[in-house]
């Protein structure tokens, strides 16, 4: 979809839909009134109706207006008063887009000048409506026929001193977007096809065009360093793993990197700890967090962020064979701790432990890890919030903000030494499995003895809903917000 920024004059495409925000108080923008008296009062007598309210994303298409010489207009509740929330800001324009596309509409414009949003400006306005209305274009076609109608242009207008505010939202909105579509087709993409070896095909891919090195390790290189966690849960499957490097040199040659971890677990069947069958096709989605890892260092790449960062993605299958790994066993990890796997389907763990511990070479400033990791989130914050966890107040604090601007929201819990005592095992320096209570906790005690020696926090997104885009990419939005606040605050790191 082609969108635009331009300079309200007061005139409208004669082709294209006219967007108008409406709200349940009756107090009307200037764009309104203007509409209304060229419709002779159409739009007040339907507020009067009753018909339409105003209400927070509810939608009214009206077709042929008299007086109002487009092909139609759509209505969209922006709840009961100004400003309007961000979040709110968000579902009204993700029904305009829903609205639109309903209606096969092929062009639509959008005074963004016409709603105040509360703490937010221009910029992250246009931002968040490009995001969403490209988006909502995405439909994953390599195995169906059905193809959406598409929107092929939305124009954005507002004030001559908010028309570059408005062409810089664009331009990280597109981004943005086009991450996000990035990760979720990687993400939905099914495991017969997306095995490690083709995840890797598809991440060297997109760094060919995006102009970002890329490195493949295969299984000789992994056990030459040593990644036995990381072989442990591969075994078990005839898929061979990858881990996956990416690098954007955005920076100056010694400035120290951001580094990017995600899981890219394939398939996560259990292993010998086999999960159960109800909704095992979903656990195609167990690379998540790698594909989201991979949509922010496309993003960093897209709008040329001046700074150093590298995504490491260890790409692997979890499931059940004469070979794999079974409760009890005892495997090395890169950074020479031992490590009892009492339970297999704790294997994301395992992977990301010696991702994290090569991580360590590249003397990184910051490395955050990112992953669908444990149910227990989902038991503790429920749908709305992901776990944070962190070795270093400064950088939780960084991430938690850039949660709020993403509206990915970020909770601290802690890593206490108590939950570090629960990982205890009599046959190896720690166990993969914290016992009973605390679980996303205990997985973040264990992920941290591999990130002893630089600036950390990881991210648990595990049991978000994989029914939406929010939960299919989780945190491309976040990650996008903190390396462009990284960038901006300085090229050395975080103030």
């Amino acid at each position: 979809m082609k969108i635009e920024s331009a300079v309200n004059s007061g005139d409208y495409d004669p082709e294209s839909w006219i967007i108008l925000g409406v709200f349940q108080d009756q107090k009307q923008n200037s764009t309104f009134q203007e509409l209304d008296s060229k419709s002779l009062g159409f739009l007040q007598k339907l507020l009067e109706i009753g018909s339409f309210t105003g209400k927070l994303g509810q939608t009214q298409r009206l077709f042929e207006v008299l007086g109002i010489h487009v092909p139609g207009v759509l209505l969209v509740g922006l709840g009961p008063s100004t400003p309007v929330s961000p979040s709110d800001y968000r579902k009204a324009i993700s029904a305009s887009a829903t609205a639109l596309g309903e209606a096969n509409v092929i062009t639509a414009t959008l005074s963004l000048s016409e709603i105040p949003i509360d703490g937010r400006d221009t910029q992250w306005a246009a931002q968040a409506c490009t995001q969403i209305f490209q988006e909502q274009l995405y439909s994953y076609r390599e195995q169906s026929s059905v193809l959406k109608q598409p929107l092929e242009k939305l124009l954005l207008i507002g004030t001559s001193e908010q028309n570059e505010q408005i062409r810089s939202g664009i331009l990280h909105g597109n981004a943005l977007a086009d991450a996000s579509q990035f990760s979720r087709r990687l993400a939905d993409t099914p495991a017969n096809i997306c095995t490690p070896t083709w995840l890797a095909e598809q991440a060297t891919v997109m760094a060919a065009q995006q102009g970002l090195d890329s490195q493949i390790l295969g299984p000789d290189d992994m056990q030459a360093l040593g990644m036995h966690l990381l072989l442990g849960v591969a075994q078990g499957s005839r898929q061979e793993p990858r881990l996956i490097l990416l690098k954007h040199n955005g920076g100056t040659p010694e400035q120290a990197p951001v580094i990017l971890v995600g899981k890219g677990v394939t398939f996560d069947a259990g292993g010998i700890s086999l999960k159960p069958a109800k909704n095992m096709d979903r656990l195609k989605y167990d690379m998540s967090g790698g594909a989201a890892v991979l949509g922010a260092i496309q993003t960093a790449a897209a709008l040329k962020l001046p700074i150093n960062v590298m995504a490491i993605v260890p790409a692997t299958e979890n499931l059940p064979d004469g070979q794999a790994t079974k409760p009890g066993d005892v495997h090395c990890s890169m950074n020479g701790l031992t490590v009892e796997v009492l339970n297999t389907d704790a294997e994301g763990r395992l992977i990301l432990a010696d991702a994290l511990a090569y991580a360590e070479q590249f003397k990184p400033d910051v490395v955050i890890d990112t992953a669908m990791l444990t149910g227990a989130r989902f038991v503790a914050l429920g749908a709305h919030a992901s776990a944070l966890y962190s070795n270093d107040a400064d950088l939780a604090e960084q991430l938690r903000t850039a949660g709020e601007k993403s509206l990915d929201r970020l909770w601290p819990m802690p890593l206490w030494p108590e939950y570090h005592e629960q990982l205890k095992s009599s046959f190896a320096d720690l166990a993969n499995i914290g016992g009973e209570g605390g679980g996303s906790i205990t997985a973040a005690c264990f992920l941290s003895r591999f990130a002893e020696k630089y600036r950390w926090a990881h991210l648990d997104g595990g049991g978000m809903s994989t029914d939406s885009p929010a939960g299919i990419a989780r945190h491309v939005p976040l990650l996008m917000a903190f390396l462009i606040s990284y960038a901006d605050t300085s090229n050395q790191g975080l103030a």
